[in-house]
């Protein structure tokens, strides 16, 4: 288990002063084996839970009252839940918990809580905010988080609470208590309190009220602060008599430019609940240094997936050469070892190129979309596969040495100050230092946090747009509006737009001119393209284009894709314009003359008893050998409900009438499948648990392949769709490719390892039957008749059954009525039976052998 540095700072949390309903526990993180639901299955997923307490002496009714997530996802409580004054209710991840679990409501069904950190939120039926709660990675490792004092304090991993009787309490407080009689508590005086971090006024007295005698005096009150760097607390307070306790607060003098921070104060004593309040400690007017450097961080952005950017900006009068500069990653257990000299990074970028004055730079996640299209930003690196707990730092000179930096968005490990958030740069201070655990959240006056919605929602000019910078100079900006399509060669032209944003009302041109060295087409394939200028006329708007027209050249060769690489050149303006980083486009041909085999996806497998046993299977059912790597074949892999595929480029040759198998890993593969043959290529982007989408292309990857075959509909996570294949087996019951998606295509069937059948096309669902395949299937719903049209019947008893949900392996039913069975003149069997609509979304159909 890890534990917190800063409990109090692991997680950050809006109340409604308001509210009777908290958030009181939340365990996004299930030890393996944990049975904490108590339906007789540990499930990691199933067995989080989030714990709502009534604080109030009321009922509440809670139907129509949401808790959601970050994703989107929630759950709804039921119309009529009532949730009784000083009472708790549960709301499990899944799972069959009972109704009632230590003695208080349960559910199933709530949002599944991401481990690499997340944001909690009840609300109410109005959709108005009760409580929030967010939470990061390694706040809490196999135990829950639970508020300390109860019900009133931050969050703290359960085990770490004075009296906790576990890993988790679930609908009762750290000790295993009901909720239902509840102690009595204690509270501040209700005057709000602010002082001076240092000089005069610079401490107060903050006073505990007792709501009844204790049992005995004297009574020990223990009080804390949540920020000794801030804000010192003479404690513990006795009280000898009375119900009231007075004890002194004090400011803490240091010389950051770190504004008015608030600062909890909790007051906990044995036989009351808790109380909290918050102090504010007002900055004495630390001035800090400037950086220097004419070039710095000014903004990082984490946000969803692979959406992370670095935004780096000239903010001197000067052009400036980048070469001089590197960016660096500190990941995760190392992501301090930059503030000691002879330390190496986890990765780094030598920036290259002049950046004009006022510029912005940014570097992009190579599959970043939103808000800034990947290709559209200038550079794309590894530097940003960060999530949370790795510093960004960057050098002028060589990197290890700490003289050399010139700006930092520091994290910590364990505190995850980076996850899920934006960080943007203010002024031109230091935003760092070199103390062991201080992190950007330490230099208010330099960073501020925004989050991911309003940089999502910003504009172009604004300083949370990925872009543009306060510090810098917003210049209009010439780039092209997309940065590849991909043509047919018999399409005759294409359309290439450039756009202006940003403009200052002069007039710009622009140059394009072919990138003849890396481009792979032929020039006559593009008329012989050459150099072409446009103009955006002065008082053009922001978001105008223009365009130009490329001919292209349809001629009878058999060929792979072609690219032909634009570029923008000699921009041209009375004003300032620049060209942005959108600065390079990529025009994909496709050949309509090469006949592509007809290779097909014939079964992938994700067993439910071995995820390391998951693969793709291809087929070829021609009579020649196909080279895949001469065709430039690929599989391209769209996790979950991403767009962007993973390219897997294939590398051998598919034999006639053969089968070629792409696992995740050989080694785990053959230990799963022992008496298959090995497969022909390794990858671990084959990784899919049942919601993944997958392409077939041939001539290259997502942008440069013409489409042969899918699986799914790539944008879309399969998780409850047709086509989901968790723990199941997927094989092709058509013998071609075909590149719109089409569920009668495929039969999906729960399976384990014993079920599949790498590099052995033509299974069907278990049990196996060899030579048994689907020719057609159609239903007639004005008479509620099917026919299923199949070869291979020979002369063996079939039953036919039918399942309205692939996901239960228990749900396949005999079809009521049997069938008839037809024999047609080319040797198939038609079986005709009784179809009534079904109530489900989807109703799936197997022949299987009489036992």
């Amino acid at each position: 288990m890890k534990s917190l540095i800063f409990p109090l700072a692991a997680l950050s949390l809006t109340l409604n002063a308001s509210a009777q309903l908290v958030i009181n526990e939340l365990l996004y993180d299930p030890s393996p084996g944990n049975d904490v639901n108590q339906d007789g299955e540990a499930n990691t997923s199933q067995d989080e839970f989030v714990e709502i307490v009534n604080t109030g002496n009321e009922s509440v009714n809670i139907g129509g009252y949401q808790i959601t997530d970050l994703s989107g996802n929630f759950f709804e409580f039921p119309a009529g839940t009532m949730i009784n004054g000083n009472e708790a209710i549960v709301v499990f991840g899944g799972g069959n918990p009972a109704a009632t679990l230590n003695g208080v409501t349960t559910f199933a069904g709530g949002p599944s809580l991401n481990n690499s950190g997340d944001t909690i939120t009840l609300l109410d039926s109005s959709f108005a905010q009760v409580d929030q709660v967010r939470y990061e990675d390694n706040s809490s490792d196999d135990e829950s988080l639970n508020r300390s004092p109860e019900l009133a304090g931050g969050f703290q991993p359960h085990t770490t609470i004075a009296g906790s009787v576990g890993s988790e309490s679930p609908g009762t407080d750290v000790t295993g208590a009901s909720f239902g009689d509840p102690l009595p508590s204690l509270r501040f005086s209700g005057v709000r309190v602010s002082i001076n971090e240092s000089g005069r006024g610079n401490f107060a007295t903050l006073t505990v009220i007792l709501p009844e005698a204790p049992a005995s005096y004297p009574l020990i009150v223990n009080v804390t602060s949540s920020d000794l760097t801030e804000l010192n607390v003479q404690g513990p307070l006795e009280i000898k008599s009375g119900l009231v306790g007075s004890f002194l607060v004090t400011g803490v003098d240091d010389s950051d430019p770190d504004g008015d921070r608030e600062v909890t104060i909790s007051a906990t004593a044995e036989g009351f609940r808790g109380a909290v309040t918050t102090v504010t400690v007002r900055d004495d007017g630390d001035v800090g240094t400037e950086t220097g450097s004419p070039l710095l961080i000014t903004q990082y952005h984490e946000g969803f997936s692979n959406n992370k950017y670095i935004e780096l900006t000239n903010v001197s009068n000067s052009e400036i050469d980048l070469a001089n500069f590197i960016l660096t990653r500190w990941s995760n257990a190392l992501t301090e070892d930059f503030k000691t000299d002879g330390s190496l990074p986890s990765s780094q970028l030598a920036l290259s190129g002049m950046l004009p004055a006022g510029a912005s730079f940014i570097v992009a996640n190579p599959s970043a979309t939103t808000p800034v299209a990947a290709g559209a930003a200038d550079v794309t690196s590894d530097i940003t596969f960060y999530n949370g707990n790795d510093s960004v730092v960057l050098y002028k000179g060589d990197t290890g040495a700490t003289a050399n930096i010139v700006d930092a968005i520091s994290v910590t490990f364990d505190g995850n100050e980076g996850n899920d958030t934006s960080v943007v740069r203010q002024n031109t201070l230091t935003g760092f230092n070199l103390d062991a655990g201080s992190n950007f959240r330490d230099f208010p006056v330099v960073w501020q946090e925004v989050s991911i919605g309003e940089v999502d929602g910003s504009a172009l000019g604004s300083n949370n747009f990925i872009g543009s910078s306060v510090l810098g100079k917003n210049s209009p900006l010439v780039g092209f509006k997309a940065t590849s399509v991909t043509v047919n060669e018999a399409d005759g032209t294409a359309d290439i737009e450039v756009e202006i944003l940003n403009p200052d009302g002069a007039a710009v041109t622009v140059s394009i001119v072919l990138d003849d060295i890396n481009s792979t087409v032929a020039p006559a394939d593009i008329s012989n393209f050459t150099s072409r200028t446009l103009t955006f006329p002065a008082g053009a708007q922001s978001g105008d284009t223009q365009k130009i027209t490329v001919t292209l050249d349809d001629d009878s060769e058999q060929e792979t894709s072609e690219t032909a690489i634009f570029l923008l050149s000699n921009v041209r303006s009375n004003g300032d314009a620049r060209i942005s980083g959108a600065s390079t486009f990529n025009l994909n041909i496709q050949d309509n003359d090469t006949v592509i085999p007809p290779v097909y996806i014939s079964e992938i497998a994700d067993p439910g008893d071995n995820y390391e046993g998951r693969f793709v299977e291809l087929f070829n059912p021609t009579n020649e050998d196909i080279d895949l790597s001469a065709g430039n074949w690929n599989i391209v892999y769209y996790v979950n409900g991403s767009s962007n595929g993973r390219a897997i480029p294939l590398v051998g040759t598919i034999p006639a009438g053969g089968t070629f198998v792409i696992a995740n890993n050989s080694v785990n593969f053959a230990a799963a499948y022992p008496d298959a043959p090995a497969p022909n290529q390794e990858s671990n982007t084959i990784n899919s648990n049942g919601d993944d989408n997958i392409e077939l292309r041939f001539g290259g990857d997502q942008s440069t392949g013409a489409l042969v075959d899918v699986y799914g509909q790539p944008g879309t996570d399969g998780t409850g769709e047709v086509w989901e294949f968790l723990d199941s087996r997927v094989d092709r019951a058509v013998g071609a490719p075909n590149a719109s998606f089409t569920i009668e295509e495929w039969v999906i069937t729960p399976a384990a390892v014993f079920d599949m059948t790498p590099s052995v096309h033509g299974g069907g669902g278990p049990p196996v039957v060899t030579g048994l395949e689907v020719l057609g299937f159609s239903v007639d719903p004005l008479i509620d008749q099917a026919e299923l049209i199949v070869s291979g019947l020979g002369t063996k008893v079939w039953i036919l059954q039918s399942s309205g949900d692939l996901g239960a392996t228990d749900s396949w039913k005999e079809v009521p009525g049997g069938f008839a069975e037809i024999d047609n003149p080319d040797g198939s069997t038609t079986i005709r039976f009784s179809a009534a609509v079904s109530s489900t979304p989807a109703r799936y159909y197997r022949l299987i052998e009489q036992p």
